[in-house]
């Protein structure tokens, strides 16, 4: 599993076939916007804890 921010490296572990999940940065602007309810920090953990993945 790897975390990468950028969007051009994402695409390119998702195409090697690495797991990639979402960005802390990704989570921070939603929350920024109202979007999420829950802190960012909270939402992370919660991913990693599960191992729930973007794809």
């Amino acid at each position: 599993m790897v975390v990468l921010d950028d969007k051009r490296a994402r695409i390119l572990a998702r195409e090697l076939g690495l797991e990639v999940i979402v960005t802390l940065s990704t989570l921070k602007k939603r929350y920024k916007n109202g979007v999420l309810v829950k802190t960012p920090n909270k939402i992370y953990a919660h991913l990693i804890e599960n191992r729930i993945l973007y794809r």
